[in-house]
């Protein structure tokens, strides 16, 4: 049986770096969409839900379509499972430990 040549097994996957990159793409997409979903009612604390909710769609139309802007001028492309993967991650990391351990404080109506 013939030995594979050991500088064939150890080269490395040209599209690697570029899934990584991808994927961290998507990551600083994911974060900053929720920062300005976060930031949202910081800014308009009176407003009612039912104006927020316009307001967050638009702003994240408006977050994607500057991020697609953004990733065109700088060449990398994004990958939409990972943009999935990661935003259910964060919501999820933030439901447990933020919500489930009762450390959001109540706003006052």
């Amino acid at each position: 049986m013939p030995e594979p040549d050991s500088e064939l097994m150890y080269t490395r996957n040209p599209k690697s770096g570029s899934l990584i990159k991808s994927c961290l793409v998507s990551m600083i997409s994911v974060f900053i969409t929720h920062l300005t979903l976060f930031l949202l009612p910081r800014f308009l604390p009176t407003s009612s839900i039912l104006t927020l909710l316009p307001l967050a769609a638009l702003l994240i139309v408006a977050v994607v379509g500057l991020g697609r802007c953004c990733r065109k001028v700088v060449g990398l492309k994004v990958s939409a499972p990972a943009f999935v993967f990661f935003s259910i991650f964060f919501t999820w990391a933030v439901y447990v430990y933020v919500v489930r351990q009762g450390k959001i404080r109540p706003c006052p109506v």
